[in-house]
Formats: structure tokens, C-alpha cells, sequence
């Protein structure tokens, strides 16, 4: 068999077009958390970097469902990088948009608690993706604007953490197959990697070769990153461009074998090419679903889609692998202060199989005391729908009155084979605080009344009323409402509003559009309301009582 491999390069991803719907839609997250805890079923293969783009209203209406997502990301042990930039960036009179993009980076960190903050700003602009075959000699004009450019968004980027305090890293992604020779010499000393690594924090090296030349192809971008310290990660490509660059030609197993090469050639400390600061193995990229390129047609596939070998046209588009549990830490998920000896835990299990038993742990850790106490653990199965709902009671006078706990849950599948059970975690978002003391911040209570079971409902258009309680009038609270049935989640909107003096609001939102949706029984309304001011904000849900249906008007 030979010696196993003690050694591995962490992973990460690439998100595209499919940020937003992660971010802000409850199912598709899940999903993507269930993917990055186990890629292709593998639980060692825990992706635990997202590189992720988002759109351009960051700051708006939505903010809060990103920097939610973030936290959450945060919890589940993995970075999260905004990514940006078009080719067109490499010029001049392109610089303001870039600029544009990094403020708007610097004003959400600024509004968000440190849980929610991106950990940096990568720009991958790649200027070898301007076309100058029609224009020989066009190359070295590019360089010369692009280096630069790359300098002066540098500069923004520094200038910005100074004034905010903050310490956000700037890093670009290299292609390293692209007219290095085309450098202005009589500007520069050294090819156009050493330029761009002179300026940036940290490198993802777009490494897009799919044979052993790999390990000398990125050679040498990290050696000159080893000269200055630098972080760098490598980047392999799923997308189908061409079999000389992309693994969507050569299957998964063969991206794996490329990832052990690479791990023992860098990542292994006996190696003697190891360098300390190559930091992940990125997959491009993740999209869920097939996109084509308007400007040529191309079908875009991805690293979701990879099948395990070399391409066949028998083999399914998307190949079946089990899927991890994901589970999320309800209460207490941050900002709470419990000042009672016994209090419950809270928690809402997902799984793709109701027949496999699931083992949940659960830890009190604090981080500022450096300890984690084991509470215990339970066995549970998701339901038809493929949840869970749980609960588990926490004896808090047992444990010093100090801030800065956090509840951690791990969830493994009890299969009866234990090298195919996946797991995954989940922590509090943020700190709590076990005290004596008698008063804290609460949560919104938010109740559905309608509708709440047993009612039929007919297009167009529907009205959901719900009550919000909460200790506090001068707080805003975000309502967010969805229709839910048997796994399936449905986005309807939002609204912000205040309890009154008498610490409630009975509420109403009206939804059209009810023909997009099948008409069917087994309906739900999920209400989440989530306050809009303290660190972190505290939020409550709640849900039909019963199931309704959605049927045809005359029907």
C-alpha cells in the first residue's frame, strides 16, 4: 500500500455567480455548507477558504444577510475573501471602479462586528484575458498600465486601513502562462509575477496545467514569494476550457492525484522544496448549475459537476456523492447573557438520509480562557422533511461567570462504517456572557398567525399577519419572510419595523405572485425577525403552527 499520507494543503474555493444565492438563501447555503464540510463526500478534503464575489449592493438592504453569512462561515471554521475585477481594471482610466469596489469592502467591515468582516480583498483582474491578437505590440502597453494600476489600488487599500484602523490584506490572483517576456525592461528588473508579488499581501497562482508539469509550472512564483515572506495559494481549474489546463477533462481522481503531488512537493515540511506560507490548494470553482457564456455559448461546468473520471458521455452530468449533516447553533448564538443555573441549548439538524442515526456533541468553549468543557452528546435522526429540531439543557452555574463562550455542536453520521460517516460543526456566531447578573439584552419572540394551518389559498396574492414582542422600541427589527415545503425554501421578502411602547408590533406583508408557486399541500410561513442595532444582534423565528395549500383559483 506505501506510506499514507500524514500531511495535507488545506482547500478552498471559488464562488462566482452563485454568491448571492448562498449568501442570502437558507436551503442553497446549506447546501454549500454541506459541500464545503465534505467536497465529493470526502470529509479530508474540508474546504475551510471561501473566495467569494457578491453584488454591488453590499451595503444595501441585504447587508445584513451577508455579514450573516460571513459569521456563519466564520463559525464553521472558514476565511472568507471578497473577490472582484475585470480585465478592463488593468487600465488607467479604469482605476475608479476598482476604487469604488474597495471602499464599499472598508464601509461594510467598518458596520460589521469582527465575526462578519471579510478577511480580505482579492482583485482578479487578469489582463491576459484582453484580447491583442489583432493588435501585435499591444502587450507591453498592458504591463506597463497594469503594474502600476495594481500599485495604486495598493495604495487605496493602505490608505483605507490607516484612517479605519482596520488591517484588511489586499491579494490578486497571478496567472503564470501569460507574455512574461512582454515586461518593460527599461521599466522593470524581472518577469511580471515578481512585479505584482512586490506589491500585494498574498498571491493565488493560477496554476492551470492538468499534468506533472504543475509542480515546476508554479515553481517559480512561490520560490520569489519565499524570498518575501509572503503568503501564496495555488489554483486548479474545473472549468471546461481545455484539457491541457482544466481537470474537467480528467475526472476528480485525477485533480486528487495532482493535489497529493503538489502537497508532497511544497506542503510536506520534509520536502525540501516546503514553504510555511503556501496556504491552500483553491478549486475554481463551485457554481450549482450549468451557465452559458453569452458571447460564444459555452456551457461553463464546475467543480460540483466533476466526475471521478476521464470524461464519458454515459456518465451523469452531476455525480451522487453522500452529502455531510450541517447543523446551526440557534441559542445561545451570540450577545446572550445567562444568569440562570439551568439553561437550554438550541439547535436545527439537516441531512440528505432520515434512516442514519446522527451523533451530536456539544462543547461550552471560551476562547479567552482557553478552554472548552464537554456537555455531552445525544443520537438523533432528521425527519421526512430532513431536519431536526433539538434541544439540550446546559447547566451554566457550573461554569465560571465570565463573556466569551461559545456553544459548539459537532454532528457525525452513525452509518455502522465508520470510514464512510461525514461530520461537520457549527459554534455560537458570537460571544456569551454566563453572569449573575439579572438583566440583558432578549430576543425578538416573532409568532405567525396566518397563515397558520389549515387554510386554503388561492392566487394572486396572500397576506401573512404576525406578531413581534421584544424589550426594546428604539430598535429596528428586520422581519424576513419565506414559504417552506418539505426541504424546499421560498424567498418572499422583507420589511423593517419597531415594537411599540407596549413592546409589540402586529404586522402584516403582503405577497403577490402566487401562481410561481406549485399548488400543493404541505405549505408552511417561516418568519425571522433579527435586530438591527448591538453586537451582535439578536434574532428570533418562528412558524406555522400547520401545514396550508396553495391551489388553483376555481379549482
Amino acid at each position: 500500500g506505501g506510506m499514507p499520507k500524514i500531511f495535507s494543503g488545506k482547500r478552498g474555493i471559488y464562488v462566482w455567480k452563485e454568491g448571492y444565492n448562498v449568501a442570502t438563501n437558507p436551503v442553497n447555503q446549506r447546501d454549500f455548507f454541506s459541500f464545503c464540510s465534505a467536497p465529493k463526500g470526502a470529509g479530508s478534503n474540508k474546504i475551510e477558504s471561501i473566495i467569494i464575489a457578491l453584488p454591488q449592493d453590499i451595503n444595501g438592504a441585504e447587508s445584513p444577510l451577508f455579514r450573516a453569512f460571513i459569521a456563519e462561515a466564520h463559525s464553521r471554521g472558514c476565511e472568507v475573501h471578497f473577490v472582484t475585477g475585470e480585465p478592463e481594471w488593468s487600465f488607467e482610466y479604469n482605476r475608479q471602479i476598482g476604487v469604488d469596489d474597495i471602499n464599499k469592502i472598508f464601509t461594510f467591515n467598518q458596520q460589521a462586528a469582527v465575526e462578519e468582516r471579510f478577511d480580505s480583498i482579492q482583485f482578479d483582474i487578469e489582463p491576459h484575458a484582453i484580447d491583442t491578437d489583432n493588435e501585435p505590440g499591444m502587450e507591453p502597453w498592458v504591463w506597463a498600465e497594469y503594474i502600476p494600476t495594481m500599485a495604486f489600488f495598493k495604495s487605496v487599500i493602505d490608505q483605507n486601513n490607516a484612517s479605519t484602523g482596520l488591517n484588511i490584506p489586499f491579494s490578486a490572483a497571478i496567472g503564470n502562462f501569460w507574455h512574461e517576456d512582454y515586461v518593460p525592461a527599461d521599466a522593470y528588473t524581472g518577469p511580471g509575477f515578481q512585479q505584482i508579488l512586490n506589491i500585494i499581501d498574498k498571491a493565488q497562482i493560477m496554476n492551470y496545467v492538468t499534468n506533472h508539469g504543475a509542480v515546476y509550472t508554479c515553481r517559480d512564483e512561490i520560490n520569489y514569494a519565499r524570498s518575501l515572506n509572503k503568503p501564496v495559494d495555488i489554483v486548479y481549474e474545473t472549468f471546461n476550457t481545455s484539457p491541457t489546463e482544466s481537470f474537467w477533462f480528467n475526472g476528480n481522481n485525477a485533480l486528487e492525484r495532482m493535489l497529493t503531488t503538489i502537497d508532497y512537493a511544497y506542503f510536506d515540511p520534509i520536502s525540501p522544496n516546503y514553504y510555511e506560507n503556501l496556504e491552500y490548494n483553491i478549486i475554481h470553482y463551485y457554481e450549482a448549475d450549468d451557465e452559458v457564456w453569452a458571447h460564444n455559448g459555452v456551457v461553463k461546468r464546475s467543480y460540483r459537476q466533476l466526475r471521478e473520471d476521464i470524461f464519458s458521455p454515459q456518465e451523469p452530468i452531476t455525480p451522487t456523492y453522500n452529502t455531510a449533516p450541517v447543523c446551526y447553533v440557534n441559542y445561545p448564538n451570540g450577545g446572550e447573557v445567562i444568569n440562570t443555573s439551568t439553561d437550554t441549548i438550541t439547535y436545527t439538524l439537516y441531512d440528505d438520509d432520515p434512516s442514519t442515526p446522527i451523533a451530536v456533541k456539544f462543547y461550552l468553549a471560551n476562547s479567552t480562557q482557553g478552554t472548552e468543557y464537554f456537555l455531552g452528546e445525544e443520537t438523533v435522526t432528521v425527519n421526512a422533511s430532513l431536519s431536526y429540531n433539538g434541544s439540550y439543557s446546559l447547566n451554566a452555574s457550573a461554569y465560571p461567570l465570565v463573556s466569551g463562550y461559545r456553544i459548539r455542536i459537532e454532528v457525525t453520521e452513525q452509518s455502522g462504517i465508520p470510514a464512510n460517516d461525514l461530520s461537520s460543526y457549527d459554534q455560537s456566531n458570537f460571544d456569551f456572557e454566563i453572569s449573575s447578573s439579572s438583566s440583558s439584552n432578549t430576543a425578538p419572540v416573532c409568532t405567525v398567525t396566518y397563515p397558520n394551518g389549515g387554510e386554503v389559498l388561492t392566487p394572486p396574492s396572500m397576506t401573512i399577519t404576525y406578531t413581534i414582542t421584544d424589550d426594546n422600541p428604539s430598535i429596528p427589527i428586520n422581519v424576513r419572510f419565506y414559504l417552506v415545503n418539505q426541504g424546499t425554501e421560498y424567498y418572499l421578502g422583507q420589511q423593517t419595523i419597531n415594537v411599540n411602547s407596549s413592546l409589540i408590533h402586529n404586522g402584516s406583508y403582503t405577497k403577490g405572485g402566487l401562481n410561481a408557486y406549485p399548488k400543493t399541500t404541505g405549505y408552511r410561513i417561516r418568519i425571522d425577525a433579527t435586530e438591527q442595532s448591538g453586537t451582535p444582534a439578536l434574532s428570533g423565528s418562528d412558524l406555522s403552527d400547520g401545514t396550508f395549500e396553495i391551489k388553483k383559483r376555481g379549482k
